[in-house]
């Protein structure tokens, strides 16, 4: 996971503002519906994506009644 999230961030000389879930960083993240660590394989082929934030504002929603969120860190707005 470190690999895909921080690591990519650091190649990129970025990982002051991406890369971990911290305080003040930018929230581009997906929220899978299992858990890739323990769901089975076959699972691991088409992953659903229940939530995607980018910049901190929710763009996707599985659910679609959800507001996007500002969490815009503080220092970008």
């Amino acid at each position: 996971m470190r690999a895909a999230t921080w690591a990519g961030a650091y190649c990129c000389l970025d990982e002051m503002r991406r890369g971990s879930l911290t305080p003040g960083k930018l929230a581009d993240l997906i929220v899978l519906a299992e858990d890739p660590l323990t769901c089975p394989l076959d699972a691991l082929r088409e992953p659903r994506v229940e939530l995607t934030m980018v910049g901190g504002r929710i763009v996707h929603s599985l659910g679609g009644d959800l507001p996007p969120a500002d969490l815009t860190p503080r220092g970008a707005r």
